[in-house]
């Protein structure tokens, strides 16, 4: 990991505040993925983008998500998923974080480089941090989120005694 990314990443697992407010976010990410929840629902401080390979505009949406180095969640690898299948090509979620550029004085990016000691200007990408996270969580994560439909406090916890 960039040392940068890595900064950030010990300044948000060491902020449980902030760790709490990224899981609620990647809560809705997961029953996104599952199909489960709507688009409304806020997944700060993540957005995604579902995207089919069906549609003439998935290769240039793709692109333009890969140079923004997005997580790109095939939905295939979630067989529990209720995204409509059609057998005509495959369903991705691209999940990006806001940017290091929040302007948000309480917000969970701004939060997290203020703690690391960087500053909105010093260009870390925050979507290396998303992927970051995510490998460390997100397979428990579908876990919760395929057994409940609200998001609770105690959810790593209760996905080890699974």
């Amino acid at each position: 990991m960039e040392n940068k990314i890595n900064q950030a990443y010990i300044a948000a697992k060491n902020n449980p505040e902030i760790l709490e407010r990224i899981f609620k976010g990647m809560f809705i990410v997961a029953r996104r993925v599952l199909g489960l929840s709507t688009s409304s629902s806020s997944s700060y401080p993540f957005n995604t983008m579902l995207r089919w390979t069906g549609i003439s505009s998935f290769k240039n949406d793709a692109a333009f998500y890969e140079r923004k180095e997005a997580l790109s969640l095939s939905i295939s690898e979630y067989p529990q998923s209720k995204v409509n299948k059609n057998g005509r090509g495959e369903h991705f979620c691209f999940v990006t974080m806001t940017d290091a550029s929040e302007v948000n004085s309480n917000g969970v990016v701004n939060t997290i480089m203020t703690e690391a000691g960087l500053d909105r200007s010093s260009n870390v990408n925050t979507n290396q941090l998303a992927k970051a996270l995510f490998a460390d969580y997100f397979e428990d994560m579908i876990k919760f989120a395929l057994l409940n439909k609200d998001y609770s406090k105690g959810w790593l916890n209760s996905v080890s005694q699974l």
